[in-house]
Order: C-alpha cells, then structure tokens, then sequence
C-alpha cells in the first residue's frame, strides 16, 4: 500500500505556507503576463506610430496656364511639347511620385492632353502636356519615397512615351477623345 501522509502528520502551518507560495508564484506569473501585455502594447502602438509617419499624404496643387514651358528633353519632347514644373521642396529625383488631376480640372486636362506620367526631380514634379492647357489643372500628388528611375537607363521618372489623359479610343501615340 502506498505511503500516505495526513494532514496531521504534514501539519496545518506546512499546508498554509505551500498555499501562500503558490498564490505568489501566480501572482508573478500575473504581474509578468501584465507587464508583458503592457511593453506587447506599447510595442504595436509605436509601430502603428512609425508606420502612419511613413504613409504618403495628399498634397493639393494647381497648375496655371502662365507656368508651361516647351520640353526640351530628349526623350520626351517628341511626344509632349510642354512642360509644367510643380513645387515640391523635399522631392527628390530618387522619389515617385502620383499624380491625380482633380474631377473639376478632368477636361482642361483631357483637351490639352496632359500626360498620364510625371517625372521627379530636386524641388520639382514635371507634368507632361501635347498642347498648352486653356485653364488651370487641379489635383493632388503623392510622393513615395524609393527609386523613380527605370532599369538600366539612369533616368528619373516613369515612361511617358504616347500616354496621355482621357477615356476615348486608344491609338497609335496615345488616347483620342
């Protein structure tokens, strides 16, 4: 038979202390599951933190008839004639940036044939046009900070070749309304 002890032979006082140590290591193990779920918390609210720093915002712009200048750059002057630079102070030619012309500038956009591309560059976002806009465009960009140049061709921006605003029937060299 096996060996059993009785609560006279361990005594009351001998029960009384295993209890009083067992609530303790509970309370331990409660007070670390705390703090742990306090510093897990404090973790994630910093990382939300961080992450809405990073996110992109909307940045309003208008582009007047009077700011367009003939393109002169090589590889896109023979699609687009004009140019138009938008301020932007801490854009960087490595950035990307995304341009979208607000629902009330849709058709001064689509008349002058606005390009469906920009280009970076220090200080600046290049819109591209075939024909001098007859009023001013408004819109929003956003920028996203990482590398705006294409493959191999040491370039900033996205191709612009033959893109152009509009929803009318595509063809050779762009978008016809």
């Amino acid at each position: 038979m096996a060996d059993r002890k009785v609560l006279a032979e361990i005594g009351v006082a001998a029960v009384c202390e295993f209890l009083k140590a067992a609530m303790m290591a509970a309370d331990n193990a409660g007070n670390a599951v705390a703090q742990l779920s306090q510093a897990t918390n404090q973790a994630v609210s910093e990382l939300v933190a961080a992450l809405n720093r990073e996110r992109p915002c909307a940045v309003t712009f208008t582009v007047n008839t009077s700011g367009w200048k003939a393109n002169t750059e090589e590889d896109t002057s023979s699609v687009f004639a004009y140019a138009y630079d938008i301020e932007a102070q801490d854009v960087t030619t490595e950035e990307l940036a995304f341009v979208v012309v607000s629902p009330g500038s849709a058709s001064t956009a689509k008349a002058c044939r606005l390009g469906l591309s920009c280009r970076t560059f220090a200080g600046a976002i290049r819109l591209y046009a075939k024909q001098r806009p007859t009023g001013s465009i408004m819109g929003e960009y956003w920028i996203v900070n990482g590398r705006a140049s294409s493959e191999g061709s040491g370039e900033s921006g996205t191709g612009t070749e033959g893109t152009e605003t509009g929803t009318g029937t595509e063809t050779e060299g762009g978008t016809e309304p």
